[in-house]
């Protein structure tokens, strides 16, 4: 074997082992997208639930709201009436009213700072999300076309691993000799043929002299 021919096996084994190995990260990144679209999944179900508790305390909200408007407008009355009249129960009831109010004022503050916080919160994981499904939905498009171009590649390597493996020199030159060959048979079949055409001419005039010599014996005998 040329060095030649050694170092054309060497570079097409080491490229096999490349080709290779492309293909068994492109399996693992196929998997590891896999796994990123079950992580979608799963934060998409977290999503909702933060999004139905973002709902829920925007309810909480809006009830408090409405039972402090009834609250005011109940106190307006009462602070009418005690105006008016100038008894002690309205003086009372406006206390208690004005007690029950600020505890309810006092829990809205705190629903509508839990709100706040939960709308912040969901809008940072939605955002998150976007983008691991865009880089997800990228990644998914970016293999399948290395997939691609590596099974073309793996398709490439198959036809030079099989030319490699067929001396192409080889058979030029075997069929050089086979040329050769079937030239001197023809050849020799030519030669051998002339040959026996030219033994049958020899033949021919060996017969007629030998005649000839008969003819002229006879002659000499009849003439003797």
């Amino acid at each position: 074997m040329s060095i030649l021919k050694r170092m054309k096996d060497i570079f097409v084994g080491n490229t096999h082992k490349v080709l290779d190995s492309i293909e068994d990260k492109i399996q693992t990144y196929e998997l590891r997208i896999r796994e990123a679209h079950e992580q979608i999944k799963v934060s998409k179900e977290a999503y909702a639930k933060i999004y139905a508790e973002e709902k829920l305390l925007e309810a909480n909200i809006s009830e408090k709201k409405e039972l402090i408007e009834q609250y005011n407008s109940r106190l307006k009355t009462l602070k009418e009436e005690y105006l008016k009249t100038n008894d002690e129960k309205y003086s009372s009831a406006i206390k208690k009213l004005l007690s029950i109010k600020n505890v309810v004022t006092q829990e809205l503050e705190e629903l509508t700072l839990r709100e706040s916080k939960q709308e912040q919160l969901r809008k940072a994981h939605e955002a998150s999300l976007k983008k691991l499904e865009s880089i997800v939905l990228q990644n998914q498009r970016e293999i399948t076309t290395l997939k691609s171009q590596s099974q073309a590649a793996k398709a490439n390597k198959e036809i030079s691993k099989a030319l490699n493996s067929f001396d192409v020199n080889s058979m030029d030159n075997d069929m050089g000799s086979l040329k050769d060959q079937v030239k001197r048979e023809i050849a020799e079949s030519e030669a051998y043929l002339e040959m026996v055409n030219k033994e049958s001419e020899m033949d021919e005039i060996d017969r007629v002299l030998n005649e000839t010599n008969s003819d002229d014996e006879f002659e000499k005998f009849m003439n003797s």
